[in-house]
């Protein structure tokens, strides 16, 4: 092979190694989209560590996340890096109590009204307790969804958010997602799932 032909060679296989995978989208009413869906809803009590960053055009933080999720409560446990500060949400659908590292406790009848008002953060726990699972949020009106070729979310706009599934693993059998992104016009959010235990 000649010098040239060689050196086109590596062009075309370095081209394919880095194009992304092209997926073809499936139709929500898809069966299969559906019994996923349903699977994922029974899915209630489960638990996950990840790192959760958090940005404004101003401002921006980082913290370890450890989530625990049960039929009606849960228990949120947020650190930030270098002692910076470490914050606990518990709650249920009636009330929310957000703990500091120096004991002081603040309550509110929902978690995003809480965290905006305490720490400036804005975090759709309400959605993303769905979305953290790779499904829209029951009884909320859908701008957009999108689904991969095995009937997976991939894109979804909801409640005034942009959700975006870049990663699936695979947890005991089912998908589930390792890496989202949220954002809205003010805010963005993105969450990489180092461990899920269902």
């Amino acid at each position: 092979m000649t010098r040239s032909g060689l050196f086109l060679l590596v062009i075309l296989l370095t081209g394919c190694a880095v194009s992304p995978i092209q997926t073809t989208m499936v139709a929500i009413d898809d069966p299969a989209w559906e019994l996923r869906r349903a699977a994922l809803a029974d899915l209630q009590r489960w638990s996950l560590k990840g790192r959760m960053a958090l940005r404004t055009d101003k401002e921006s933080w980082t913290v370890t996340l450890h989530w625990e999720n049960e039929v009606d409560r849960f228990q949120l446990r947020m650190i930030a890096p270098l002692g910076q500060g470490t914050w606990q949400l518990t709650g249920n659908r009636d009330l929310v109590a957000l703990t500091t590292d120096d004991n002081q406790t603040y309550e509110a009848v929902d978690s995003e009204s809480l965290l905006r008002q305490t720490l400036g953060w804005e975090i759709p726990l309400e959605g993303l307790e769905y979305w953290v699972r790779g499904m829209p949020q029951p009884n909320k009106p859908l701008d957009r969804i999108l689904l991969d070729s095995e009937a997976r979310m991939v894109d979804l706009k909801q409640s005034g958010w942009e959700i975006k599934i870049e990663r699936y693993q695979k947890v005991q059998g089912m998908d589930l997602p390792g890496k989202i992104s949220m954002f809205n016009p003010h805010f963005s959010v993105k969450l990489v799932i180092q461990d899920w235990q269902t």
